[in-house]
């Protein structure tokens, strides 16, 4: 199951991801157009998959949803791409956009994770759960200050789960860097990939080679991977575009 997976890297990875004899869970939140797409391209290219709808707000509707892909039969894995991001200084942040930043980002991360892990233990042969945070969790960008308490606290999150599911589900974390250009300019997206150590942005085949890693490797479990070109060491003061996108 990806979460997000009607739009940028959670349909990027669905995609990559697909194979004949797999069927994919294609979560999506609002987007019911961009999940259908990603799950036509998954069966074109010998894969299943469905599409499913969740508030990861409601833990009802997550265990909802999980009732169904546990009633059509095993969960080996989850990936939780959804998120929401947008600036969020903290001296200026409302309260209303922090319990949304709040909501999504961390409280719907655990909620989908504890329910999938749950799923995911009844299994014999167990499986794996793997959450997104973001190397920009590492360098404390004030002006986007509510976003990323919600991604250090996922790197807790990914530890505290990996303990709680163990023996039986391996939790892990990916932390990506410039990965499928969004609301930044084609100018200010060159500059910021090029104070990357080296040099580029990332593609989504970069991001697909660390989650096939995390998959399959079995003895690996509570780890942050980060997949950002070294972006974390050369931007110094640097910060993201101002914008809002939505990875529901």
């Amino acid at each position: 199951m990806i979460t997000g997976a009607g739009s940028r890297i959670g349909a990027a990875l669905a995609l990559g991801l697909a194979r004949p004899g797999l069927r994919i869970w294609v979560h999506y939140y609002s987007n019911a157009e961009g999940a259908e797409r990603t799950c036509d391209e998954i069966r074109r290219r010998g894969g299943a998959a469905e599409a499913v709808c969740a508030d990861l707000r409601d833990g009802a509707g997550i265990e909802r949803m999980f009732t169904r892909i546990r009633a059509s039969g095993r969960l080996i894995g989850l990936i939780h791409c959804a998120a929401v991001f947008f600036p969020s200084r903290l001296d200026t942040l409302t309260t209303a956009d922090w319990d949304e930043l709040f909501s999504v980002n961390l409280r719907g991360a655990w909620l989908t994770a504890r329910t999938a892990g749950a799923v995911i233990s009844e299994d014999a042969h167990g499986g794996w759960i793997i959450l997104f945070s973001d190397s920009g969790a590492r360098q404390d960008w004030t002006s986007f200050g509510g976003y990323v308490l919600t991604k250090q606290a996922i790197l807790g999150l990914t530890r505290l789960m990996a303990k709680t599911f163990a023996p039986r589900v391996r939790v892990n974390a990916i932390s990506p860097g410039l990965i499928l250009k969004d609301s930044a300019d084609g100018d200010r997206w060159s500059a910021l990939s090029r104070r990357t150590l080296l040099e580029r942005p990332g593609e989504i085949d970069d991001l697909l080679q660390a989650v096939r890693y995390l998959i399959g490797a079995a003895y690996v479990t509570g780890t942050e991977l980060i997949v950002d070109g070294g972006y974390r060491f050369r931007r110094g003061a640097d910060e993201p575009a101002a914008g809002k996108a939505n990875g529901e």
